[in-house]
């Protein structure tokens, strides 16, 4: 196996877990709070994953600068990771 191809599986197995995070997020958003505006960003990038995603499949590069970020709560809740460490530090 050579070192593209494991970095090829690795990129791929984090696009699937963010895509699954980022559908849940937006789930999230439509039934507990009620954000359709917010559910709707996340669902687009999950769309926007799901087709990186095809693209490995298809044996295509991918740029990795632009995976999304993990989802975390900053994200969710809409903070910036800077209003984040101000807020919280």
């Amino acid at each position: 196996m050579s070192q593209d191809s494991s970095k090829r599986d690795y990129d791929y197995a984090v696009i699937l877990k963010r895509i699954n995070d980022y559908r849940k997020a937006c789930q999230y958003m439509l039934e507990v709070v009620g954000d359709r505006k917010k559910a709707a960003e996340f669902l687009s990038v999950a769309e926007r994953l799901k087709l990186m995603e095809e693209n490995i499949q298809k044996g295509k590069r991918i740029d990795t600068l632009k995976i999304e970020p993990d989802i975390t709560p900053a994200i969710i809740l809409g903070y910036s990771e800077d209003d984040r460490q101000k807020k919280f530090n």
